[in-house]
């Protein structure tokens, strides 16, 4: 149902609102006042830690140690709405709750106390795609992955406000709405879950124990892997991989990197703003990879750092690259990236903390793996590829429905708080 009489609005990204809803700005009907705090006065406490990646995962704030928080922060009390001016197009929003402990935020979180306005109806506002869109227009940055939007310009945006009543009348709506759609993507989300978790173990028993029925295993004299197929051997690394130490004379190669989900991958598409490397001067140097390689970030094996290359580039000279003899690489992607081996890469990594644990080159030459016969790795390969097209092709399916879902979302509040949908009770 829409309004039957509508007025013009003094900006672009919204045409016209119901006549009765006022025009104001949102600095008029917040307060948006700071109360900053320095790491001293945290210090040896446990707090409520609203963080941008804390909201982002979580949608709240999370409990932390305040040693653990290095930079000062701004005190809030619950209650507030907090909007993100970094990278607006993420549109990080959450109402802060209440807490009997201290409750502090990341000061690139612009903060906004509702006055005689419904503050989830503010909430609902800056979830509202237009104003994010407008927002997103506004930014200024050299890079794309730390655009930040004036706080002014935020504060001088307008608002149309219904009355009191019909604030509450649309945030209920909403509310119940929202709740309706957030749960079957919840229920969709489970299942991508389940299949993700199903192909993780299929890779995990075809790589262990190959794809043949009804064979028979061997005990072997390991302290990782109790048994292995009888025509299967372990086989130290260094028997069936060959370290290559060629490097680029110009740096004009498509710079490669290792991702823990998703193996070895062209750099540009997980690093944002990549485009301003001087590549003449800053990849001279790097080591070339070729496809089929091993790549193995030395630093990160043991969280499934490493993978071997669909592509021919080039990659840090701090990883460490392999070519394979007589074997079948993309059954050694599969087999190291298993929980069973990244657990092991840790075990004989050296370095006091995770952030200082490193496998050397030597080291993982030493280890031994499963090494089936050539003709079973081909086989286990195909299984493994034929059965994760499949899963992926049920995940797509879902992850669509979920997109349908949040476009429906993003629609529903837009239409709803931007007043072209009528509420009734």
């Amino acid at each position: 149902m829409k309004y039957n009489t509508l007025k013009k609005t003094d900006v672009s990204w919204v045409e016209n609102i119901p006549s009765h809803w006022e025009s104001t700005k949102l600095k008029y009907v917040c307060d948006i006042s700071k109360n900053s705090i320095s790491t001293k006065e945290f210090e040896d406490i446990e707090l409520i830690h609203y963080s941008i990646p804390n909201v982002q995962k979580n949608g709240e704030g999370i409990k932390e140690s305040g040693n653990d928080i290095d930079s000062s922060k701004q005190l809030l009390f619950g209650g507030e709405v907090l909007l993100s001016k970094l990278n607006p197009r993420k549109s990080t929003v959450c109402i802060v709750k209440k807490n009997d402990e201290m409750i502090v935020g990341s000061g690139e979180f612009l903060t906004f106390k509702p006055k005689n306005v419904n503050t989830k109806f503010i909430y609902y506002f800056f979830k509202n795609p237009r104003f994010t869109e407008f927002l997103d227009s506004c930014v200024k940055s050299v890079t794309r992955s730390h655009q930040r939007v004036k706080p002014d310009i935020v504060y001088n945006s307008w608002i149309y406000l219904p009355p009191q009543r019909e604030q509450e009348l649309i945030v209920n709506y909403l509310n119940k709405k929202i709740n309706g759609i957030d749960t079957l993507i919840k229920f969709k989300e489970d299942k991508i879950g389940l299949l993700r978790e199903n192909l993780n173990s299929t890779i995990y028993n075809s790589v262990t124990k190959g794809v043949r029925v009804g064979r028979r295993f061997i005990k072997v004299d390991s302290s990782f892997i109790e048994s292995i197929p009888e025509s299967w051997v372990l086989k130290r690394n260094k028997y069936f991989t060959i370290p290559r130490k060629n490097k680029s004379e110009n740096g004009s190669e498509e710079l490669l990197s290792v991702s823990e989900y998703e193996g070895v991958i062209p750099r540009k598409s997980i690093r944002e703003g990549e485009e301003h490397l001087s590549r003449s001067e800053s990849l001279i140097g790097y080591l070339k990879v070729n496809k089929g390689d091993l790549v193995n970030n030395i630093m990160l094996m043991w969280k499934r750092g490493l993978g071997v290359s669909d592509y021919e580039g080039i990659v840090s000279p701090s990883y460490s690259v392999f070519s394979f003899k007589n074997s079948i690489p993309m059954y050694f992607h599969y087999l190291f990236r298993t929980d069973l081996y990244t657990s092991e890469f840790r075990k004989h990594s050296t370095g006091v903390i995770d952030s200082r644990l490193r496998l050397y080159d030597d080291v993982f030459g030493s280890l031994k793996s499963h090494f089936p016969p050539i003709e079973e790795q081909i086989e286990i390969v195909e299984f493994i590829e034929n059965f994760k097209k499949e899963t992926e092709s049920l995940i797509d399916i879902e992850q669509k429905k979920i997109d349908k879902l949040l476009e429906y979302k993003e629609s529903l509040i837009s239409n709803v708080v931007s007043g072209v949908k009528k509420i009734f009770t």
